[in-house]
Formats: C-alpha cells, sequence, structure tokens
C-alpha cells in the first residue's frame, strides 16, 4: 500500500467531524434545556425534587459534556495529524500522541504491542471513567425512585387517624414522594442517553484513529524517525 492508499484509509471523514457532531449533541441539549426553563419544567424539577438529585443529575451532565467537548477536541486534532503524516506532511505539534507512535523505532514485536496499547490508553482510556460516570447517573436516577417510594410509605406509616384533614396530609406526602421518584428516574435517564451518545461517538473517533495508525505505522512507514 503506498502512501496515498494509506491516506485515503484515514481521510474518510472530516478531521474534526467528531468536534462537530459533539458540538451538535450539546447545542440540542442546550436548547432542550432552554425550552424546559422557559416552559418552566426545570423549575418545576428544582422545585418538586426535595433529595436535590435530579440537581446533581443535570450539573454531573453538564460538566461531563464539557469533558466530552474537550476530548472530541483532542480527538479531531490527532486525525488531523494522522492525516497529515498519511499525506506524507510532518505531524503537527498538536498531535503529539499520534507524533510519539509514529514516530517510535521499530523494535521487537514485544515492543510494538506496548506502542500500540499506549495509544490505546491515551485515546480510550479516560473514556472508562466516562461510562462510569454515565452509568451513574441511572443509578442516580433509581435512587430517587426508592426514596420517593420511602417518602411515600412513611406518609402512610406515620398516620395514625383517618380524618380529612390527615387524608389530605398523606396525600400531599404522597404526591411529593411521587415526585421525587418520577422526576429523578426521567432526568436520570435522558442525561444518561445523551451522555451515552457521545462517549459512542468518541470511542469510534478513538477507534479510527488506533486503526488507521497502526496501518499507516506498518505500511507508510516511520517517516520522521
Amino acid at each position: 500500500m503506498n502512501t496515498k492508499a494509506a491516506h485515503a484509509l484515514v481521510a474518510e471523514d472530516p478531521p474534526y467531524l467528531a468536534f462537530l457532531l459533539w458540538l451538535l449533541v450539546a447545542c440540542a441539549s442546550l436548547l432542550g434545556l432552554g425550552l424546559a426553563a422557559r416552559s418552566g419544567a426545570l423549575a418545576f424539577v428544582v422545585e418538586h425534587d426535595l433529595t436535590y438529585i435530579s440537581d446533581a443529575i443535570l450539573l454531573i451532565f453538564l460538566l461531563t459534556t464539557a469533558v466530552c467537548g474537550r476530548r472530541a477536541w483532542l480527538l479531531s486534532r490527532e486525525l488531523l495529524g494522522l492525516q497529515a503524516f498519511a499525506q506524507g506532511s510532518q505531524i503537527p505539534p498538536a498531535a503529539p500522541w499520534v507524533s510519539g507512535f509514529m514516530t517510535m523505532p521499530r523494535s521487537a514485536h514485544s515492543d510494538q504491542q506496548a506502542a500500540v496499547q499506549a495509544l490505546q490508553e491515551k485515546l480510550r482510556g479516560p473514556h472508562e471513567i466516562g461510562w462510569f460516570i454515565t452509568e451513574t447517573l441511572t443509578k442516580l436516577g433509581l435512587l430517587g425512585t426508592v426514596i420517593g417510594f420511602l417518602v411515600m410509605l412513611t406518609a402512610l406509616i406515620g398516620s395514625s387517624q383517618l380524618d380529612i384533614t390527615a387524608m389530605q396530609s398523606i396525600l400531599r406526602d404522597m404526591a411529593a414522594g411521587m415526585g421525587i421518584k418520577i422526576i429523578a428516574t426521567v432526568v436520570g435517564l435522558l442525561c444518561n442517553m445523551i451522555l451515552a451518545l457521545q462517549w459512542v461517538m468518541l470511542d469510534r473517533c478513538a477507534e479510527k484513529i488506533l486503526a488507521g495508525a497502526m496501518v499507516v505505522r506498518e505500511h507508510v512507514g516511520s517517516q520522521l524517525a
């Protein structure tokens, strides 16, 4: 395979496609939050979730989305550097991971495997923490469901009278518990799905860079060594 064919392998997508896709998801998420705030749904969530679990989920979601954006930008620059190398150009300083992999001298097979594993760790290693955080959002939503059930049960168990006033108080407490249960579950599931979409896109970009780097290094050779 010559340089032109190797370049065709890694030039299937625009170099900043991962960042642009993340930007699309982030803008859609912000638009959804804006519409929720304008319609009063966001205020309803903040007001009726007495455990503040939904607030914590939203905060974690926003912070993790920002981290995904940074990862998308870094991976996009690495892909750009790989494409430049496949074209025979010098790898820009903005792509240190690909540059270090490509300029590593050819040696024993074990060293080659170690280099591949090191590049894979840089490309996908931080994503494991991101996936853990994403799954944690669902668990926080389920925790809100459990707390909501406990609030409802407490309202029933703590009642010793069955007059109208007591029943109204019970119904209010049960409604509060039901609100906690539904709100936390819905917010957790929505944030989980949106973050999962972002991490899937980042994983795909990382896999493409890793596979392209291995093929280009194998068939083009280290031109910068």
